[in-house]
């Protein structure tokens, strides 16, 4: 089967040539022979004077997305080309890919011919170096030895213009060098030290803003995790006496992990606190009991504020559900216990509930690294006032 050709070459910045075939090729390693991304493979030749002479150090496939473009490459050259020059590709030794047959090596013919990348520049400029010399001076240039000296400088010159004129990139993260990044990342208050790749600081930076905005969310700790780790992560408010807090202002009580709760009359089906009642519609709640719960209350069963009145409530079943029939008043002491985790955690006003614990549970586990990253995260995107207590990955606690 005969093997690719070359149907064009264009230069896509000083340094970079993008090269188009005739048909799939080979692009497996560098260091095969008659792989599309060996640079040994590629040949530059100038066509016009004066242009600098260019070699081939790298050779990266193009993805359109995240889907592989298999009939064209991305040459890195060794220096800049000579803006507006001509110069001529020559590829040898590349294969083909039929289904998964190689074909011949292409015949190293013909040419692609492209010219040198030439920047752009603001309108209206005129920066010619043969025009400022004097016109007698131009005019004695009778070989344009002279002339073609000129144009080596314009050359340089040109090129330093262009850098001139890209000095604007450094201040986005989108474009500017990489050796830049790190200083866009520290005058947008980083704050997170870990080693990222130039792509992923760039990331980073288009959504730091973002992450401030949700620092003290249950969410912004999520959206994180999932950003610098691609774990899915839960939040989860422990239930327990020893975590949570109730202020007594929000309870009226003088237990600050519950209040004392009783049922004067089951056919109303309505619970009395000892003061007013602080809850709002659709708080989560559970009971305790030194005995006997009304029926058919269960311990550590959730169940939903609903018909608040005065230091009176009723309950139900479900969130926005039908009133919950109490048939008895049972026996012992009652205690009830907000459990709504999402006041604090979720950033509407840190009032309510003040949950002091969560913990975090992730469906993956994570290398030593990436969970020092992980509790890095966690700790600057939690609320002031929230203890973070465990991590779990993929069903195993791993922290503390």
């Amino acid at each position: 089967m005969a093997g690719p050709t070359l149907l064009s070459a264009l230069a896509r910045s000083s340094l970079v040539v993008r090269v188009t075939w005739s048909g799939e090729v080979k692009a497996v390693s560098a260091l095969d022979a008659n792989d599309s991304l060996n640079p040994a493979n590629y040949t530059l030749t100038a066509s016009t004077v004066p242009a600098v002479p260019l070699t081939v150090v790298s050779v990266a496939a193009v993805y359109v997305g995240t889907v592989l473009d298999v009939d064209q490459v991305d040459l890195t050259l060794d220096t800049e080309q000579t803006p507006g020059a001509t110069y001529s590709l020559d590829a040898a030794n590349v294969v083909g890919v039929i289904g998964t047959t190689y074909t011949s090596p292409t015949p190293g013919t013909p040419e692609a011919p492209f010219t040198g990348y030439v920047p752009s520049s603001p309108p209206g400029r005129r920066f010619v170096l043969w025009d400022m010399l004097p016109e007698r001076t131009r005019e004695d240039d009778v070989t344009e030895d002279l002339h073609n000296f000129i144009k080596c400088l314009q050359d340089v010159t040109d090129l330093a213009l262009a850098d001139c004129d890209r000095f604007t990139d450094i201040f986005d993260y989108d474009t500017c060098p990489a050796e830049y990044l790190d200083a866009i990342l520290y005058g947008l208050g980083n704050p997170f030290d870990f080693v990222l790749t130039d792509v992923n600081k760039r990331r980073l930076c288009s959504v730091l803003v973002a992450i401030y905005k949700q620092k003290g969310t249950d969410q912004g700790i999520i959206n994180a995790l999932r950003f610098f780790l691609g774990a899915e992560a839960t939040i989860r408010c422990t239930a327990r006496d020893d975590t949570w807090e109730i202020p007594l202002d929000r309870l009226g009580g003088t237990d600050a992990t519950g209040q004392t709760c009783t049922v004067p009359d089951p056919t109303n089906d309505r619970l009395v606190l000892a003061a007013d009642c602080h809850f709002e519609t659709d708080d989560p709640v559970e009971f305790t009991t030194t005995g006997t719960l009304p029926a058919p209350l269960v311990p550590g069963t959730t169940y939903y504020v609903r018909d608040v009145s005065g230091g009176t409530f009723k309950l139900s079943a479900t969130s926005g559900g039908a009133v919950l029939d109490i048939t008895s008043a049972g026996v012992g002491v009652h205690t009830v216990f907000n459990r709504d985790p999402g006041t604090a955690m979720c950033g509407q006003g840190y009032g309510s509930n003040w949950v002091l614990g969560f913990e975090v549970l992730l469906d993956i586990a994570l290398t030593a690294d990436q969970r020092q990253q992980a509790l890095l995260v966690i700790d600057y995107l939690k609320a002031a006032n929230i203890f973070f207590l465990k991590l779990f990955e993929a069903g195993v606690q791993t922290w503390p």
